[in-house]
């Protein structure tokens, strides 16, 4: 466990659980912008490759600490066109849906 972790869940952990739980049909969306989008918004190439990096990580532990801890989660990745037509200027929309939580039992 590292100092961004608490009761084992991280902070991508943390953020994903409370989006899925705020959404009433539990999905939550996390899109990745183009880095000609970026660029745009005045974001270095260095910068955007963190925060592409982080974003692609941050997805990928909050989906693991999750279902560790009992959900089943169904995880979409969408590119290309379909990523622009959920968000305008992405380049990659994970669309996150749990389909079973824990909350639900109690």
């Amino acid at each position: 466990m590292t100092a961004s972790t608490a009761n084992g869940v991280s902070n991508a952990g943390f953020a994903l659980r409370e989006a899925l739980l705020a959404s009433a049909d539990r999905l939550a969306l996390v899109a990745i912008p183009t880095a000609t989008f970026a660029r745009a918004e005045g974001v270095s190439g260095l910068a955007y490759l963190r925060y592409r990096a982080g974003l692609l990580l941050a997805v990928s532990t909050g989906a693991d600490e999750l279902r560790a801890a009992g959900w089943t989660l169904d995880v979409q990745s969408l590119t290309g066109q379909e990523a622009a037509a959920v968000h305008e200027g992405a380049e990659r929309v994970f669309v996150i849906t749990a389909t079973n939580h824990p909350q639900q039992e109690n």
